[in-house]
């Protein structure tokens, strides 16, 4: 094996984006009579731009929530990313806490799903966190989107039910 590095842009080609090119290698013997051989690759597709980044939904359901009751499992549901060039090759997702950032679980690919429960969490009661999604295409290239923070309700405050806690009357 033999390996000759070789960079087009570097030797007068220019390459355009989202176009594919094919490469010709030529071996010639040069020792008595010359002989060569020649091999053609597969296409070799250019793609210098990311995942365009679509929308994302802080509940599996495609639909936005202000808040949760569950403590141990956040979803996410996504559409519209797109990458014209080599494709979308798979998705990531992760938890972080809406406040300080903070990484709470951390990526998680999810192959090319559009919408995962990140599950075994020990979210807490008041806090808001939000999930991102991370696109990547064929060469590697990636693009990230974070879906609005959703609130976690504390045990005793269940959805759709609101109390003062801690009103006298006399």
């Amino acid at each position: 094996n033999i390996s000759v590095p070789f960079n087009a842009e570097d030797n007068g080609c220019a390459l355009m984006d989202g176009r594919q090119y094919w490469v010709t290698v030529r071996a010639t013997n040069t020792a008595g009579p010359p002989l060569s051989t020649s091999f053609v690759s597969s296409p070799v597709l250019v793609d210098s731009t990311p995942p365009r980044v679509g929308r994302i939904y802080n509940s599996v359901g495609c639909e936005d929530v202000a808040e949760q009751a569950s403590r141990s499992a956040l979803g996410a549901c996504w559409t519209d990313f797109v990458d014209w060039g080599s494709g979308i090759s798979k998705y990531s997702v992760q938890v972080v806490d809406a406040l300080t950032g903070e990484v709470v679980a951390p990526f998680r690919d999810v192959g090319l799903a559009t919408k995962f429960e990140i599950t075994g969490l020990e979210l807490a009661s008041g806090a808001r966190y939000q999930v991102t999604v991370k696109a990547e295409n064929g060469i590697g290239l990636a693009a990230e989107g974070t879906a609005t923070a959703v609130r976690i309700l504390g045990q005793e405050t269940p959805p759709g039910r609101r109390e003062l806690i801690g009103v006298q009357y006399e």
